[in-house]
């Protein structure tokens, strides 16, 4: 398959650049990392290094044997950077879920939520423990706003940004766990059942994937752009039009980290 990048864009939730997206672009792949610290994580320095590791092993054409085999030294790698750091806590110190396009395969390979849309449509990719935290988190702040808080105050407490703190850390807890209805895959340190390990086959024409930090996925980066904004404007607080389980505050451009890659197949 020939591929050609239209359209390339991340961004950071922050004006200060930090982002834990990643977009990657190697000899055997093109696509999208989303990484988190988690909620037990040590901060940014450990989620850096190793997103940055994962896009150095996904320039070797050699980690593409099968998707089992590339989860695995992901994997494998995520965990030695843990363990380096003497952390216990695997599935609640953060890791990453990827989208990538192999174009000698002619496949799509994904791990938990990115998005992808092959000529406008795509298999969604639903973390339903981290659905539960956003309705959670969007019923205390209903609670706040029936009290008379305005949005702009409520952005403006001091808990604002740790209202489920909890609830992240046991959804935390569901990652990578066969079979359950609430889990999905990441790529934590655990191993990743195969069962939340997908291969779909690439179509040629148009292929977006982006990170979630887009609700809404369109054909154009543009119309993408569009929808978030207006879904910001109507729900600045991430509790209705777009449930979320972190919203817009002071100096934040976006209730997360974007990423955003519209791809031509031939």
């Amino acid at each position: 398959m020939k591929v050609s990048v239209l359209e390339r864009f991340s961004q950071g939730k922050s004006p200060c650049g930090y982002t834990e997206d990643r977009i990657v672009e190697g000899a055997a792949c093109i696509g999208v990392l989303d990484g988190s610290p988690g909620p037990m994580g040590e901060g940014r320095a450990m989620i850096t290094e190793i997103l940055d590791r994962a896009v150095a092993l996904l320039q070797d054409a050699h980690v593409f044997t099968d998707l089992a085999t590339l989860v695995e030294t992901l994997t494998a790698d995520v965990r030695a950077v843990k363990s380096a750091a003497g952390t216990q806590d695997i599935r609640r110190t953060g890791g990453y879920v990827f989208c990538l396009l192999l174009p000698e395969r002619g496949e799509i390979w994904r791990v938990g939520d990115c998005k992808f849309r092959n000529n406008g449509a795509g298999p969604e990719a639903r973390f339903r423990a981290e659905e539960l935290s956003a309705r959670v988190r969007g019923m205390m702040i209903e609670a706040r706003l029936a009290e008379g808080h305005s949005p702009a105050e409520i952005m403006l407490q001091p808990d604002y940004d740790s209202l489920i703190a909890p609830q992240l850390a046991e959804q935390s807890r569901l990652l990578n766990r066969a079979g359950h209805r609430l889990s999905i895959g990441a790529i934590n340190g655990a191993p990743v059942p195969e069962a939340l390990q997908e291969c779909h086959i690439a179509q040629c024409g148009r292929l977006i994937v982006t990170s979630d930090g887009y609700p809404e996925v369109a054909d154009s980066l543009a119309e993408t752009e569009a929808r978030l904004k207006a879904l910001l404007a109507e729900d600045p607080l991430c509790i209705s039009a777009n449930l979320q389980c972190k919203g817009l505050g002071p100096d934040r451009l976006s209730f997360d980290d974007r990423s955003y890659l519209g791809l031509e197949i031939g």
